[in-house]
């Protein structure tokens, strides 16, 4: 039996508890909390064994830790248990700056990042729809899915990672009417203020157009869009249209557009983990989780002034 531990017990980490629940041979042995009066509702009715000690953790002996905390302290957290030789699963990002990001590298063969939108089912269907050959050679993608890191992530499943990359873009203020949050739906029509960024971005050869506000993750009238243009066909959203080999036209829907369910990509994450912790096989290069974190750094650094910046691994 798998032994793991988890830390934080808040929004993001019901995802890893469910999905716990629906494999064989893993159990939550313990979860570190910063305070037990105030888990996420949803898990107060787990019959998880908390403690606001990390060497208690350490004395569960959990063959690896689910690190699901708070951005502002989720990379010391890692670090700490990684000392100890604990394998790591942490959410994203790596960390919040250049230094500590390249701090943790040193951790590679113990540590890995659960970036989970390479095993939504919509980027598995269109990954294999480019390794077919159905597009021919990708010459352009229009990307308005997901934020920052998750956004190249994405973009890095879609057309493998880069050698060079520049940025050129600016950020600014977009006037939305809310609708619906995490934990929260809206009926008054308050207007209220989001940043939107528009970027060009030089993926190699291959250019991209990144264009994403927040508000598309849950708002009613905000969603997500992608168009990928190939030499013999497109994407655009869930739809791909392509030449056959005879070079007759197809058409064919692509299934989990817009879905941001994350139980199974999560629990195909956790499993993936598993085969980490037995094998020392990366599931997500440390390298890749790097370069995510970095870009996310830059990409949050734009503003309404139009500039451009070049990423050098």
């Amino acid at each position: 039996m798998i032994r793991v531990c988890i830390l934080g017990l808040g929004y993001r980490s019901k995802y890893f508890v469910d999905a716990i629940g629906m494999i064989d041979d893993i159990e939550i042995v313990g979860a570190l909390v910063r305070d037990k009066n105030t888990i996420y509702e949803p898990l107060k009715a787990y019959n998880i064994n908390l403690t606001t000690n990390k060497e208690d953790i350490i004395s569960l002996k959990p063959n690896f830790i689910i690190n699901t905390s708070s951005k502002k302290v989720n990379t010391a957290l890692s670090a700490f248990f990684l000392e100890k030789g604990i394998p790591v699963l942490q959410e994203t990002p790596i960390a919040l700056e250049d230094d500590l990001i390249d701090s943790m590298m040193k951790y590679k063969g113990l540590y890995q990042i659960a970036e989970q939108y390479q095993f939504y089912d919509y980027f598995i269907r269109i990954k294999e729809y480019i390794e077919k050959g159905y597009l021919g050679d990708i010459e352009s993608i229009t990307f308005s899915y997901a934020h920052d890191y998750h956004g190249i992530s994405i973009i890095r499943h879609i057309l493998g990672d880069f050698k060079a990359l520049s940025i050129t873009g600016s950020s600014f203020k977009e006037n939305i009417t809310h609708t619906r949050t995490r934990y929260d739906e809206f009926h008054d029509g308050m207007i209220k203020q989001y940043s939107t960024k528009h970027l060009f971005i030089n993926w190699d050869n291959i250019k991209v157009i990144y264009d994403f506000n927040s508000e598309e993750y849950r708002s009613h009238i905000r969603n997500p869009y992608l168009v990928i243009h190939g030499s013999r066909g497109e994407i655009i959203n869930d739809t791909i249209r392509y030449l056959d080999e005879d070079n007759n036209y197809r058409m064919d829907t692509i299934e989990g557009y817009n879905s941001f369910d994350d139980l199974i990509p999560v629990k195909r994450v956790i499993l993936k983990m598993i085969d980490f912790y037995k094998t020392k096989k990366e599931f997500y290069p440390l390298e890749y989780a790097r370069d995510d974190s970095k870009l996310s750094i830059i990409m949050n650094g734009f503003d309404e002034n139009l500039k451009t910046v070049n990423y050098n691994k």
